[in-house]
């Protein structure tokens, strides 16, 4: 597998996203994300996610994440990612929490291990 995840700054997560169809919604994400992460795969960004704890001292983070086109194309792969981030995240925050409105990509969290408190809000605990 040819994919690597690192951090990036918020400068250049919107650099990557300037033909976004929701650009004013990721402007506002990079602004509120003390971390974001991309998950790459030959040389094509599959997923961007961002942490925004609430607070400076908070042990919790609210995460986002915005999936790509080619991370639509690669799922096998892009899931690989996540799993990975998901570790990478928890061994930093022992919570993170979100909102989801897709079935889909609720399956998606609760094989990551995410519990739903509502219809739509998660949480992932590290273990």
């Amino acid at each position: 597998m040819n994919g690597e995840i690192y951090q990036i700054s918020g400068e250049q997560f919107l650099a990557m996203l300037e033909d976004c169809p929701d650009w004013d919604k990721a402007k506002s994400a990079a602004k509120l994300a003390a971390d974001i992460l991309v998950g790459m795969y030959n040389s094509q960004p599959l997923c961007y996610i961002g942490l925004a704890p609430p607070t400076v001292l908070s042990e919790y983070a609210f995460v986002w994440m915005i999936t790509t086109k080619a991370g639509e194309e690669h799922k096998f792969i892009l899931a690989r990612h996540c799993q990975k981030l998901a570790e990478t995240i928890l061994a930093k925050y022992p919570k993170i929490f979100g909102y989801c409105y897709s079935p889909e990509s609720a399956r998606w969290l609760k094989r990551l291990g995410a519990e739903f408190t509502s219809t739509t809000e998660f949480e992932i605990w590290r273990k």
